[in-house]
């Protein structure tokens, strides 16, 4: 894209400093700011699915379920089969 422009948010998610950002042409218009706002809300539903320090993420209530079946979003299923594979890639 010739003559984009950077436009970026950060802001504190997971334990860390996060930044979504979005390359246009004019970076100061409303469908960047939507697309910045959308990457932010992602990020943010991920930590309330992934976060082991929220005792209300489905990591949480996973953690807590002593063995029986707990209901959890696709987000902490893929990042389960990420960690297997990882796990099958790397020896451990």
């Amino acid at each position: 894209m010739t003559g984009a422009q950077l436009a970026q948010e950060s802001f504190r998610a997971m334990g860390t400093e996060c930044a979504v950002a979005v390359t246009a042409p004019h970076p100061a218009t409303a469908p960047v700011r939507r697309a910045l706002a959308a990457g932010r809300r992602e990020v943010e539903a991920c930590e309330q699915v992934l976060s082991r320090f929220l005792p209300e993420s489905d990591l949480s209530r996973l953690n807590r379920g002593g063995g029986e079946w707990v209901t959890v979003d696709e987000r902490l299923i893929e990042a389960l089969r990420a960690a297997l594979r990882a796990r099958e890639e790397t020896g451990g």
